[in-house]
């Protein structure tokens, strides 16, 4: 006796809002725009974030393969670090030519420059963005 007072209670309750007006929001679909805006919004923060995100990992690879030659440029010579980091490039799908890679030797040191750009496509191409990479390292030669 006493639960079914207290649902019926609860249900007058929620009868008596409706009639002065609380809660019709819900009744009319008021309300869940901002929650779908707000879905579509993130949606396409993770869409950017993944063909943004992979471009900048390989360019760090490639900037790591830059360091590597130039730590070890005492015992290769240009046309080597030419051809290994053509490779490197070709391996994480970046549009490097020779002709972007500089490589600059005194007795001293090395350095190592890349200038180029990776295209970024959204929506299958309807929306285009460039990325322009420019590392460059510099150091000693060592005689390993």
């Amino acid at each position: 006796d006493r639960n079914e007072s207290f649902a019926a209670g609860a249900k007058e309750l929620k009868f008596r809002d409706l009639l002065r007006g609380r809660g019709t929001r819900a009744i009319r679909g008021e309300g869940r725009t901002g929650c779908v805006l707000w879905l579509l919004f993130l949606g396409l923060v993770i869409y950017a974030l993944v063909e943004i995100v992979p471009a900048r990992i390989n360019a760090g690879q490639f900037q790591d393969a830059i360091q590597e030659q130039a730590t070890f440029g005492a015992t290769h010579q240009n046309p080597q670090i030419y051809s290994e980091l053509l490779e490197k490039a070709v391996e994480l799908k970046l549009p490097i030519r020779k002709d972007q890679i500089t490589i600059n030797r005194t007795r001293e040191s090395i350095q190592i420059e890349a200038h180029y750009v990776v295209p970024v496509e959204f929506f299958g191409g309807l929306i285009k963005f460039s990325m322009a990479f420019d590392p460059v390292i510099a150091r000693p030669l060592v005689q390993m």
